[in-house]
């Protein structure tokens, strides 16, 4: 679900752009965000019920 967000965030950032360096630049931040989320996720200790 996660990912579905990141996609439609990126294809909104791309058809709202004004210029080429602001859908680059919201990718960069979007990759980031990404990573540490799969990171957190991948690491977290919750306990299955």
């Amino acid at each position: 679900s996660t990912s579905i967000l990141m996609i439609n965030v990126l294809v909104s950032e791309f058809f709202a752009r004004k210029e080429e360096h602001e859908f680059f630049a919201a990718i960069e931040t979007w990759a980031l965000l990404g990573l540490n989320w799969t990171q957190f996720v991948k690491n977290a200790q919750i306990p299955k019920q």
